[in-house]
């Protein structure tokens, strides 16, 4: 797909971003109750830094691919929206 210009709404730009934070929050709650759930506390101290540690790489690299398609209009949106935890 090199080459092909995309252009895409603000509403589905916010749709599809907001969707990808409620993702990996969602994956954050999933991963505490698991450990909560069935008694693997010891295995959370090890499991929490390897998860945050590697969403923020995914996330480094969704938000220079982000910025890269949708220019301005991406970093307006990252300024006014929390990285991983949304504002309810």
């Amino acid at each position: 797909m090199r080459g092909c210009v995309t252009t895409i709404s603000s509403s589905a730009l916010d749709l599809m971003l907001g969707s990808a934070i409620r993702f990996y929050l969602g994956m954050l709650l999933f991963l505490l109750a698991f450990a909560v759930g069935l008694g693997h506390w010891t295995q959370l101290v090890i499991a929490l830094p390897v998860f945050l540690a590697g969403t923020a790489i995914r996330t480094r690299l969704e938000d220079g691919l982000l910025e890269q398609q949708f220019g301005e209009e991406f970093r307006d949106y990252r300024r006014a929206t929390p990285a991983l935890i949304p504002r309810i």
